[in-house]
């Protein structure tokens, strides 16, 4: 497989997007560590050389960027084998700051990776998974489109309704972690919030939950939009919970495609 004798480090504190990365990476033949917060990915580069570290731009307490420097402080050779992960818009209309990094958008494409580690040329069209003869038919799920989230999983669908049986847990901890942020007038954690479930809900196929992920993102810039914040939250609440409620169904029903390995 392309990656074979690869390395790589993933650090986000997302935990869809790093389900999503992995599963990507992992069936390209890479060996993956995971780490979901700046100090795990410090100790990790302390103990293995990684041919290629993707950080997350946007952590609760160091951005990407801000992680990137540190590294590249310690050991200058970083710098050539270091990229930045964002949910950002690639078309522009949502820039990611300023950097001479490498920038990856989720979800993540395999030929992003392969373009950027040197020997690896092959396409990821070259790559085929052993997707299920029968899963011609998928259960009907409120709000998630899940022909555009297999594709995110580049065709393996068992890893992709792996990931969708762990959403609403991580949505309910959204849920919960953006009305604590409210409470506590901290924007940025909203933004923060808003910015992950953005990228989250897209790599799912969440389309409808990714619009207002992305509207409440916008929003949160403009702390005097209270009426807005509430107004848009609440819509994306109900979201959430209609798409929270088909999961279950599907997992109370026993679908083969939810039954844990």
């Amino acid at each position: 497989m392309a990656l074979n004798s690869k390395r790589i480090l993933l650090v986000d504190d997302d935990e869809i997007s790093r389900l999503v990365a992995f599963e990507v990476l992992t069936h390209l033949g890479a060996a993956v560590d995971l780490a979901a917060a700046p100090e795990d990915a410090m100790r990790l580069i302390g103990r293995q050389r990684y041919d290629l570290i993707m950080l997350d731009l946007f952590m609760p307490t160091l951005s990407g960027i801000e992680l990137a420097n540190i590294m590249i402080a310690l050991d200058g050779s970083l710098a050539q084998r270091i990229a930045i992960l964002t949910a950002g818009s690639p078309d522009g209309t949502q820039p990611t700051p300023a950097t001479r990094l490498r920038v990856f958008h989720k979800p993540l494409r395999a030929d992003d990776v392969l373009d950027f580690l040197p020997d690896t040329t092959a396409s990821c069209a070259e790559h085929t998974f052993d997707t299920p003869a029968q899963s011609l038919e998928y259960p009907d799920i409120d709000g998630i489109d899940i022909p555009a989230g297999i594709r995110n999983f580049m065709g393996h669908e068992l890893s992709f309704f792996a990931t969708l049986r762990a959403f609403p847990e991580y949505s309910r901890k959204f849920l919960e972690d953006f009305r604590l942020s409210v409470s506590a007038a901290n924007a940025k954690e909203c933004r923060r919030l808003a910015h992950s479930l953005k990228g989250s809900s897209a790599m799912i196929g969440a389309l409808d939950i990714h619009v207002l992920a992305k509207e409440l993102e916008a929003s949160s810039w403009r702390n005097a939009d209270l009426a807005r914040n509430a107004e848009l939250f609440q819509r994306l609440e109900a979201l959430i919970l209609r798409a929270n409620q088909s999961i279950h169904a599907c997992i109370k029903r026993q679908h083969r495609l939810f039954q844990e390995p």
